[in-house]
């Protein structure tokens, strides 16, 4: 269409067609291709004519979504800022392009782990959308997935569950039940779900969104990757570590062919493995992993993001497994003051870390410093998984055993 529009020189439909396809091949990972045509999209936008810069704003929305499935974050987040400026001044606040600009922002600040900023635009963008598009449009549901997966990185699961369940009533009226976005939603669920402890629920709703995916976007799609990857950590949880190495194995492939080698989510792949090995007890192996993982994270998120202090958490146990616990406690440390800096003092990831911390003091014989640490995690767990929770009541057990061993030594 592009070059069709050009040869008789229509530049506007030049332009139209090149700014789609800046989106449609950014969204295919097709990055030096999206690029391309965002040239192709500047050049034609000149011939065409611009006057109220919607090609424009449309043209820089389009590679801030690009920049974010490349992995490059404060690209993505600066290019949709200039596309920001630009529409606020010429289009106005209430337009669905303002809306859509501070949805992309929200998901680029939530993967550089700044979740309450993810928010705040979220809500922008749903207060513009809940006015310029019916209460069932697909739109809104995109901006109810996004706060979903915003309370589910602070912890707050039951939170996350409502607003993924809003999101998947209004994407099966208006998409239909086999939409890829569907799809996403039910993905969503699953994760919610297995961190609230219902595994075979989690292992359902991944199911779902394979099956949606694998007949829509084919056997080596990035999305399949990543479920893949959630199916492998709720077979874990479950205890079938084979069965969730087979599936982390899947997932790995498929991200390295079509994202690269050093894109963030193959570190969360080599972390899932790392995981899988060290609960099969085969640390040395675990620990290699995990330092991939690391090293990938603190080149492409930073030295402050929450997933590096996870990468640090889990390096942890597999060093407890070797039983040196001096190296577990200082990477338990670093991971608690990223969580505490970038998630709050409240977070489920701060009580899991204060337990780890008590687990590796008591391994040294020190109890009451691991009694101290259980004590400041169970009021958290308590308040965000309830009494009847799992982990709630191992941290339970486990404290009230501390207390009847130093009972004991006095």
């Amino acid at each position: 269409a592009y070059l069709n529009a050009a040869e008789v020189s229509s530049w506007g439909e030049a332009a139209d067609a090149a700014v789609d396809m800046v989106e449609w091949t950014g969204r295919l990972r097709n990055f030096g291709e999206a690029k391309f045509w965002s040239k192709q999209a500047t050049v034609a936008i000149i011939h065409a004519g611009d006057p109220v810069k919607l090609r424009e704003i449309r043209r820089k929305k389009n590679m801030e979504l690009t920049f974010d499935y490349e992995g490059l974050y404060d690209k993505s987040i600066s290019t949709g800022k200039n596309a920001l400026t630009l529409a606020l001044k010429h289009l106005g606040r209430e337009h669905p392009q303002v809306s859509s600009i501070y949805q992309l922002l929200g998901i680029a600040w939530h993967r550089k782990g700044e979740y309450d900023r993810a928010m705040g635009l979220h809500k922008q963008a749903l207060a513009i959308s809940r006015k310029v598009f019916v209460d069932e449009h697909p739109s809104i549901a995109s901006t109810y997935n996004a706060l979903g997966n915003a309370w589910y990185m602070k912890g707050k699961y039951d939170h996350a569950i409502g607003y993924h369940e809003q999101a998947l009533t209004i994407r099966r009226k208006a998409l239909g039940d086999e939409h890829p976005d569907v799809a996403m939603t039910y993905n969503n669920l699953g994760i919610a779900w297995k961190d609230k402890g219902e595994y075979d629920r989690a292992i359902g709703h991944y199911e779902q969104a394979l099956a949606i995916w694998l007949k829509d976007l084919g056997e080596e799609h990035p999305r399949l990757a990543v479920v893949y990857d959630n199916i492998g950590q709720a077979w874990l949880l479950k205890g079938e570590y084979d069965r969730a190495i087979g599936y982390h194995e899947q997932a790995l492939t498929i991200t390295r062919k079509t994202l690269g080698d050093e894109h963030p989510r193959v570190a969360e792949n080599y972390n899932n493995l790392g995981d899988a090995w060290k609960d099969k007890g085969e640390y040395d192996r675990a620990i290699s992993y995990h330092e991939q993982a690391i090293s990938i994270r603190r080149k492409t998120l930073g030295n402050e993001h929450p997933h590096l202090a996870y990468s640090y958490v889990n390096l942890g146990e597999a060093w407890i497994g070797k039983g040196e616990y001096n190296q577990a406690i200082e990477l338990y440390e670093a991971a608690l003051t990223i969580f505490r800096k970038t998630l709050g003092d409240e977070s489920p990831a701060v009580a899991g870390t204060y337990s780890n911390l008590s687990d590796a003091w008591k391994e040294q014989g020190n109890l009451s410093k691991a009694k101290s640490y259980y004590e400041q995690a169970l009021p958290i767990l308590t308040d965000t998984f309830g009494e009847a929770h799992p982990e709630t009541q191992l941290i339970r057990q486990n404290l009230e055993r501390l207390r009847q061993q130093l009972t004991r030594k006095k």
